[in-house]
This record gives C-alpha cells, structure tokens and sequence, in this order.
C-alpha cells in the first residue's frame, strides 16, 4: 500500500505509480483522444495537489476519463472528493488496524474512504487505542473528523 498522501490526488498517483509527470501525460492522451488540447504539465498538477489550484471543470473531466470516473461524480461530489483515492481496504489484523487508525488519525481522508476501514480494521483499532490509554484522544481527532 502506498505511504500516505495528504491530497487525494497524490494518493491515487501513488496507487497508479505515476509521477507527476506522468499523470500530466495521461491527462494530455486522455484529451488527444478527445479531439482536445491539454495543458497539463508536472507544475500544474503539484500545483492541484497543493490546493494553489483547482483544476477547471474540463480538466476534472480528462482526470475523471484516465481514472475511469463517471463524470455525473465530478459533478455531483466536486473537487477533490470524486477522486477514487483511499480505496483498499486495510487487512483484517493488527497491522492493519494500526494502519487504519493511523490514517484517521493522521491523513486528510475522504469522507467516503471512512466506509472502506472494514468493521475488523476499527474494532481492532478502538481495542488498541483502550489499551495505550489513547482513546480519549482518538475520539477527539473522530468527532472532529466526522
């Protein structure tokens, strides 16, 4: 599984092994096949993982054709959240309910990634936490996350 990313997009080109060079490239075949041009460039993609950007609608819509996401979620969910990021689901051990909580704890998820933490992955997570006294702080970090 790849480290955490702080945007969804960085997660998604880890989990694709794309640089950002690479999904610039992607993102400018996705728009030849289209009968389009594409300015997509590595600055510009670091630039919608930073947040400095957003990109424009017809460039989510390149991004959503690579990704293999029906443009009605770009539309309905918008940027970043229509990104397929956060999709694994963490093993059934303690490994990954460490992983899991990590993730709650620590990365800027996706409301909807929250869904794939199998129930295993949070119980497993909710006992560790009751063990080293942490429960308090976890609940903390969820509540304001959720």
């Amino acid at each position: 599984m790849p480290e955490l990313a702080f945007h969804p997009l960085a997660f998604v080109r880890a989990e694709h092994n794309w640089s950002m060079d690479d999904l610039a490239a992607e993102i400018r075949r996705a728009a030849r096949r289209a009968d389009r041009r594409s300015g997509a460039d590595r600055n510009r993609i670091w630039k919608w993982e930073s947040g400095r950007v957003t990109p424009d609608r017809s460039t989510q819509y390149l991004l959503a054709d690579v990704l293999g996401v029906p443009h009605r979620e770009v539309d309905a969910l918008g940027w970043p959240q229509w990104l397929p990021a956060y999709t694994r689901p963490y093993a059934f051990d303690p490994a990954g309910s460490r992983a899991a909580l990590l993730e709650v704890l620590v990365a800027h998820l996706d409301r909807r990634a929250f869904l794939v933490l199998g129930g295993g992955a949070l119980i497993g997570a909710a006992d560790y936490l009751g063990l080293h006294g942490m429960g308090a702080k976890a609940m903390n970090a969820l509540s304001e996350w959720c």
